[in-house]
């Protein structure tokens, strides 16, 4: 084969290996994969290493490594014909697919030189590899070819028919009518399921390989390669069951790793609650000592509270008494003040704060009756202030009393009721004179 026919072979090849097919072949033939050892190829990702696989095989010489891959089934298969080949090979269930078209390769490379794009198209399209290179057998006589080629690759035929016995003992029980007339059935009216007659023949007779009859013998051994079609589809369904079970447990496993990783993360998490924890207790405690420290402050500030409350207390005492001390000392002034001066009060009702604050010749107490100016004197009041309370009294008398003050030119005011503005416009007036 040349290069470009040895390049699409691997490209084949590596369609059809398994994971566990390139990790094998990884390593024997150890290809440099950056950041993993020759022992880790198990965990270099898929693509990656079919990659550094092809790259690594197409740099040596790629007869070289097809002949060491090939080497345990060359002696098995070496010498028949192509066809032969073909036919038996399905059989196989020892051989993968990839080993398959390996060693057709290797065993007949022009052939495989002339159908290698009909190979790949049946692997792209998800069928056997080697499907339809050749005609399916016919004859009996290529039959025979095919039974006798599996038998001699070592294949127990006790153990077959055994094994054909179990899986047909079912069948029988539909067919017991049918056996006695068994010797009138013809080849070419064969419908049954493949092995029924070869059991019936078994069951009736135990020496079949020296059966000495032609036609039964041959009649024999298409039933027997029957039914290796039958075994044949049943180590598909196998295959097809690992494989299912392979996938199943590739996704188990990435299940399994996806919860170790997050069982990982939930103990990291953990360590950091508790790592949280711990600080949040330090923390508490910090707390707690600031707590004991604060309430000590507390105490202090309530005990310096408390004392300044009786600073105020006392404080305010003093101001009231140094208050009432002025006070005490205004009126005295006010009281001298005003005695010293002529000043008359006239009112209607009587007051102790008048009482207080002026003499008896200072204040006069009216009767709503009393004539207001039969009580003042023209001599008399010329050198007094007159101050007239108008609560009580009548406007007419206000009017005559004003009149008579205008006329004689005596100093009056007219006040209002409250007493403590009363005595504080008398005070104001004659602190102003």
């Amino acid at each position: 084969m040349n290069k470009s026919t040895y390049h699409v072979l691997i490209d084949t090849l590596f369609q059809l290996f398994t994971d566990e097919e390139m990790v094998r072949l990884a390593q024997q033939i150890k290809p440099v994969v950056p950041g993993f050892s020759t022992k880790n190829y198990s965990r270099v990702p898929k693509p990656l290493l079919r990659a550094k696989l092809i790259e690594k095989i197409r740099k040596e010489k790629p007869d070289k490594w097809l002949a060491n891959l090939v080497r345990k089934w060359t002696a098995k298969y070496e010498g028949k014909e192509p066809k032969v080949f073909c036919w038996s090979i399905k059989l196989d269930a020892q051989l993968s697919r990839a080993e398959k078209v390996a060693l057709f390769a290797y065993l007949y490379p022009e052939i495989y030189s002339s159908y290698h794009n009909v190979i790949l198209s049946n692997v792209q399209q998800g069928c056997e590899p080697l499907e339809g290179l050749f005609s399916e057998p016919s004859s009996a006589q290529e039959k025979m070819e095919i039974i006798k080629s599996f038998l001699l690759q070592g294949v127990d035929s006790n153990k077959l028919l055994i094994m054909l016995k179990k899986k047909l003992e079912g069948v029988y029980d539909r067919l017991r009518d049918v056996e006695d007339d068994l010797q009138s059935v013809m080849l070419s009216d064969i419908s049954w399921e493949p092995g029924v007659f070869l059991y019936l023949y078994l069951k009736r007779f135990s020496q079949w390989k020296t059966w000495s009859d032609p036609g039964k013998a041959l009649f024999c051994e298409l039933c027997l390669y029957d039914a290796l079609h039958l075994l044949n589809s049943v180590s598909d369904k196998i295959h097809e069951l690992e494989r299912e079970f392979e996938e199943k447990y590739k996704l188990m496993r990435e299940e399994l790793e996806e919860r170790t990783r997050a069982l990982e993360a939930s103990k990291t998490a953990i360590e950091e609650y508790k790592e949280a924890i711990n600080q949040w207790k330090e923390k508490a405690q910090e707390w707690e000592r600031k707590e004991v420290d604060y309430r000590a402050l507390i105490e202090q500030w309530e005990r310096a509270y408390h004392d300044l409350q009786l600073a105020q207390n006392e404080l305010r005492q003093h101001v009231e008494e140094l208050a009432a001390s002025r006070q005490q000392q205004s009126d005295c002034i006010s009281r001298s003040l005003l005695a010293e001066d002529p000043i008359v009060l006239i009112t209607l009702q009587n007051n102790e704060l008048y009482e207080a604050f002026l003499t008896p010749s200072q204040y006069w107490v009216l009767t709503s009756s009393d004539d207001l100016l039969s009580r003042l004197d023209p001599v008399v009041m010329n050198d007094k202030i007159v101050f007239v309370v108008i609560d009580g009294f009548e406007t007419e008398r206000l009017l005559k009393a004003q009149m008579w003050f205008q006329r004689h030119g005596i100093r009056y005011r007219f006040v209002g009721s409250d007493p403590k503005k009363v005595i504080k416009k008398i005070i104001s007036f004659v602190g102003g004179m």
